[in-house]
């Protein structure tokens, strides 16, 4: 997210995750980001309701209809294919924060959400490659 933020004209942005692991890798990478930053250690659909203005969400996503099994299926033959330059201890930490804290939602899930918390739209602006991660934007 820092290289995405680095040079734009954001001014304020806020991690949500349940991962402290996860949180304190955002703030560490965020420091060289001229922008103020505020770390929730919260399930971003408790806090989706609270956010107002425009709201950037890049996280992985279920497929329409899939489970999530099926998608930590999907996920970890992406993790195994792609993510190669790991060692055996990186890809066990992110296995345990994907099986403990990762609890994805369709788009749609998504787009329903942001739209009963007061959002008038919301919008895929981007999907990566693998279809696992989107970024959506909710504006008010």
């Amino acid at each position: 997210m820092a290289v995405a933020l680095y040079g734009t004209s954001v001014t304020a942005y806020t991690g949500v995750d349940l991962s402290t692991v996860a949180l304190s890798m955002a703030r560490r990478a965020l420091r060289s980001v001229p922008c103020c930053s505020h770390f929730l250690h919260e399930d971003l659909m408790d806090v989706l309701a609270t956010m107002h203005g425009r709201l950037l969400v890049f996280d992985p996503m279920l497929q329409e209809g899939e489970t999530r099994l099926q998608f930590l299926a999907r996920w970890w033959d992406m993790c195994r294919t792609q993510w190669t330059g790991l060692d055996e201890e990186e890809s066990r930490g992110i296995h345990e924060h994907v099986d403990d804290d990762d609890y994805p939602e369709s788009p749609s899930t998504l787009r329903g959400l942001g739209l009963t918390a007061g959002f008038r739209r919301v919008e895929c602006l981007f999907t990566d490659s693998t279809g696992i991660y989107q970024l959506l934007r909710f504006a008010a």
